[in-house]
């Protein structure tokens, strides 16, 4: 993962080294980060004598602790991010980085922040940004089941997005669960997210079997893309796209949800809680996993390569009616 640092948020980070989780923030650091300073190494000699000491006894015990696997863990002078930001612009790895800016340099970051759609931290608070990437005792991965017993559950886990991909063959498969299950789900994995937009891809099966019926039948799309639509903050919005397709064309058996910043596996679909809210599922975990963790990042990479071949696969049934609605992703291509 990387991270984007401005002159004055360094000098932040250095000065709150007495906050709690500071030595396991950057313990994070030195072993999973690219840190790009948006400024040159020689700036530091402009420096007042402490500040100055402080930056090069910070960069040294950095230095000395980082993993030696990444042969440039630190590098200056970065042109990007250009300010005032302009998320739109950005690419898949700047859309799962870290921000750590100066209030003076964009007088629209704060709004930027609020929008919750990347983590962003002005002057003094890099250290709660960065703690929200890992969870109890130092964990990148953590089983949460138990602590679930409503989707609201996970605002603890959940992080700013601009993106949800969830892959789940039989979401869909009880049209008297939506409601509690993918509708509360994806408010839920959104919840930081005010007065933005986030784009939410689903694959799933395209036709499902009912047990009381024994017959066959397709989702009512146009009725679950309306209501997840309205499942957004009232200044946001969503995007929806559904892609549906055979169990063999699908060829995804986990259930896992990506965002930009975590992503979640289970060992059951999603469909935890029946009408009632009460829990139904069979399963025995639900983990959550943060991209902060060099292997995470690169299972969660591997994740969006996969259902990108699912798609490309797709393409070439020459059935666009299987990926229906929107189409819109800053991490798939339809």
């Amino acid at each position: 993962m990387n991270i984007f640092i401005d002159k004055p948020n360094l000098l932040s980070v250095i000065r709150s080294a007495k906050k709690e989780n500071y030595n396991d923030c950057m313990r994070m650091l030195k072993d999973n980060f690219t840190i790009f300073f948006t400024f040159a190494k020689k700036d530091i000699l402009s420096l007042g004598q402490n500040d100055k000491q402080d930056v090069m006894q910070w960069l040294t015990q950095m230095a000395s602790g980082i993993n030696s696997s990444n042969k440039e863990p630190i590098r200056w002078d970065s042109i990007f991010p250009n300010r005032p930001l302009d998320i739109s612009t950005f690419n898949t790895e700047q859309l799962s980085s870290v921000y750590c800016l100066a209030k003076a340099s964009d007088a629209k970051l704060e709004s930027h922040i609020q929008k919750g759609n990347l983590i962003i931290a002005c002057e003094g608070q890099e250290i709660e940004a960065l703690s929200t990437l890992f969870f109890d005792s130092f964990q990148y991965t953590k089983n949460i089941f138990h602590k679930v017993n409503s989707w609201s559950d996970l605002d603890k886990y959940v992080s700013p997005c601009t993106d949800i991909i969830v892959a789940d063959l039989y979401l869909f498969s009880s049209p008297e669960l939506y409601q509690q299950n993918i509708y509360s789900l994806i408010r839920a994995l959104a919840g930081r997210v005010k007065n933005s937009r986030v784009n939410i891809v689903i694959f799933t099966l395209r036709k499902n079997y009912n047990q009381m019926s024994k017959t066959e039948f397709e989702p009512d799309w146009d009725t679950i893309y309306s209501k997840l639509r309205k499942c957004a903050d009232k200044h946001s919005s969503f995007n929806v796209t559904f892609v549906t397709a055979s169990k063999q064309n699908l060829e995804e058996h986990d259930r896992t949800i990506f965002t930009n910043y975590k992503y979640f596996a289970s060992g059951d679909s999603y469909n935890y809680f029946n009408s009632n809210g009460e829990k139904i599922t069979n399963g025995r975990y639900l983990h959550a996993h943060s991209h902060a963790d060099k292997d995470n990042d690169a299972d969660a990479k591997q994740f969006i390569m996969d259902m990108q071949k699912i798609l490309d696969n797709i393409r070439k049934l020459n059935n666009p009616s299987l990926v229906k609605k929107d189409k819109i992703s800053n991490f798939l291509i339809f």
